[in-house]
């Protein structure tokens, strides 16, 4: 039996009905919840370098299935409260509710920490 899959919660207070992720450009590591990893992350754990190869949902929990480098596989559970350290280029991705989205033109929203970043730049 499958579950529909249900969009992350707000990164910055966990509101279950996110409006908008982040679109600020980004390119190295990320701090992230487990319930926004993507399958092709790569997760940093101590020396190793670890690709998400699945994610399944679970209540307080999130089932990652990772790849080591030297090929083997396996599945372990992450507490969903949790950080993870996560190389990613691209899009911050970051889900964000209307309280912690920043509505920058019609393209681009950004989380509030990207928000007084880009806040600094400008």
């Amino acid at each position: 039996m499958s579950r529909a899959s249900h969009p992350p919660p707000c990164a910055t207070c966990g509101d279950k009905k996110p409006e908008a992720v982040c679109d600020w450009p980004v390119d190295g590591v990320l701090k992230i919840k487990p319930l926004a990893l993507r399958v092709g992350d790569v997760m940093e754990y101590g020396d190793l370098k670890l690709e998400v190869l699945g994610i399944k949902l679970r209540a307080h929990r999130v089932g990652v299935y990772f790849r080591r480098p030297d090929g083997y596989t396996f599945l372990t559970h992450i507490r969903a409260s949790q950080w993870l350290k996560v190389e990613r280029s691209g899009k911050c991705g970051q889900a964000c509710c209307f309280r912690h989205r920043r509505h920058v033109d019609d393209k681009r929203d950004y989380c509030e920490e990207h928000w007084n970043a880009w806040q600094q730049v400008a």
